[in-house]
């Protein structure tokens, strides 16, 4: 990337480039808590990779928030401050909240929303953005599938799980091991799905690629 023109002693033009560099390395630090060292590496890397997957960079760096997951906020949002966060629209959201993805509590009256449904909500508004919304003829059924899959899945064998570690453990041990196996199951779901999905692509990709 060329570096800024410079316009005056203080001053200097950037483009759009420069911009969404300086929106990724605000990202990095924000939500990585990464020093501008190991942020200077990932950016250099990035640079020698396909354009493809340089522009993955911004979306991880801006939606995948590790931190979370260690500081474990519990915070519910208010529905004014969930659409404020999120920037979601109203036929997306109504159609997550059919569909049992995003799952709103009623607290006193209101209704609130967890973290993982703003990150949710916030991922959706980035695949709107990409051409994956409803005013793109998406289907969402391809993503109530998935999530009742999931769910039919993760509830057999977590009913199974627990009914076996309960004969020889304590309901603490249980929940610590249980806790852990969330998380682990959660890293799998991500790097299992981006292997096959990117296979998937890939594969499609060729047949249907120009013979030269």
């Amino acid at each position: 990337m060329k570096k800024p023109r410079k316009t005056g002693k203080n001053s200097a033009q950037y483009n759009n480039d420069h911009v969404e560099q300086l929106r990724t390395i605000k990202d990095l630090q924000g939500n990585q808590h990464l020093p501008l060292a190991a942020i200077k590496k990932i950016l250099k890397q990035n640079r020698k990779e396909s354009s493809e997957k340089q522009t993955t960079l911004r979306l991880i760096s801006e939606h995948f928030k590790p931190m979370d997951r260690l500081l474990r906020e519990n915070k519910r949002f208010s529905k004014e401050s969930f659409l404020e966060s999120t920037k979601i629209g109203k036929k997306w959201l109504e159609t997550m909240i059919e569909g049992d993805i995003i799952q709103p509590l009623e607290e006193n009256g209101e209704l609130t929303y967890s973290s993982l449904d703003v990150s949710i909500a916030k991922l959706f508004v980035t695949m709107d953005e990409l051409g994956f919304g409803p005013k793109d003829g998406f289907s969402s059924e391809a993503l109530k599938e998935m999530h009742d899959y999931l769910v039919t899945i993760m509830a057999r064998d977590t009913g199974k799980w627990v009914a076996t570690k309960m004969e020889e453990s304590s309901l603490e041990n249980v929940m610590e091991k249980g806790v852990q196996w969330v998380e682990a199951m959660s890293m799998y779901m991500y790097y299992i799905y981006s292997k096959i999905a990117l296979k998937q692509l890939n594969e499609y990709l060729e047949k249907v690629k120009p013979k030269t």
